[in-house]
């Protein structure tokens, strides 16, 4: 269109469709969809009921259906379980961390990611194989972001520059977030790896490698396991088909990023490189 009519076809760069839809959202002042704000008398189940009751049809309702009526007003009126409860709720304290840091303000952040990883520590105690995946993804989230905040609070570009105390804890949240990212790929493998939770790996792939390229950047030692694991990680993340690519792009943007694929390019390429550890690199001064 734009090239058979210059003259009238104009074209814009606007950012992703979701982020343009979203400010026609907000800028028009749409009101949210009743079925979500109002799920007391818009959800499907409420709308059905006011149909049938409505229309003065209920004393041609079968017994069958009836009963099936029934039970849909019991699923209407039973509360979700605790357990999901506690993992929207760390869903949201991780948004509210991320959000705090954009605006550099990161003891507020950090105070949402720790929220965030007790309440999804208190979600694994009796949470199913599912909700575990869905658990550890949001721990090790959060873990890897507080690393963040403690590199970024210190004004340093490299975590190799931290003192020995900020070092140790920037390793620590780093590896405990690589642990829960490797938890949760292995529940998710426990349970045959169902299509639904898709997200879920692609961002377990994703904040595991980025606790690689933190503890890399850190001058942290990493055996040849741990490069095999990465890479694997990275190839998989790479494979989706939908948003491989998009997510090594995020890798490259992140501390120690490009340093963790060159790492893995070398070692995926070069045998021997799989028989000895990559010599940490030197602190900054």
């Amino acid at each position: 269109m734009w090239e058979q009519y210059p003259d009238k076809v104009h074209l814009y760069d606007t950012g992703t469709f979701d982020t343009v839809m979203e400010d026609f959202y907000f800028g028009c002042r749409c009101s949210p969809p009743q079925e979500l704000a109002q799920p007391e008398e818009r959800a499907l189940y409420a709308r059905l009921r006011d149909g049938i009751e409505n229309a003065d049809q209920t004393w041609q309702l079968t017994p069958r259906f009836s009963n099936l009526l029934g039970v849909f007003r019991e699923a209407a009126t039973n509360p979700p379980s605790g357990i999901l409860k506690l993992l929207d709720e760390a869903d949201q304290e991780h948004r509210e961390g991320q959000e705090k840091c954009k605006v550099k303000d990161f003891s507020g952040a950090r105070r949402h990611f720790e929220t965030a990883i007790r309440k999804s520590t208190e979600a694994l105690l009796t949470a199913n194989g599912k909700q575990k995946v869905r658990a550890f993804r949001r721990r090790s989230g959060a873990g890897s972001g507080i690393s963040e905040i403690i590199l970024r609070q210190s004004g340093h570009e490299s975590a190799a520059a931290l003192d020995a105390a900020q070092s140790q804890e920037f390793r620590e949240f780093a590896a405990e977030a690589r642990g829960d990212a490797r938890k949760g790929l292995a529940t998710d493998s426990e349970i045959t790896s169902p299509p639904e939770l898709r997200g879920h790996r692609l961002n377990l792939w994703f904040n595991g490698l980025i606790s690689y390229s933190y503890l890399l950047d850190s001058a942290a030692p990493i055996p040849p396991t741990g490069f095999t694991e990465a890479l694997g990680w990275l190839e998989n993340m790479a494979g989706d088909e939908l948003r491989g690519e998009e997510y090594v792009g995020y890798l490259e943007k992140e501390i120690g990023g490009p340093a963790l694929l060159v790492a893995l390019r070398n070692f995926g390429l070069d045998p021997k490189l799989k028989e000895m550890s990559l010599p940490p690199k030197e602190e900054s001064t």
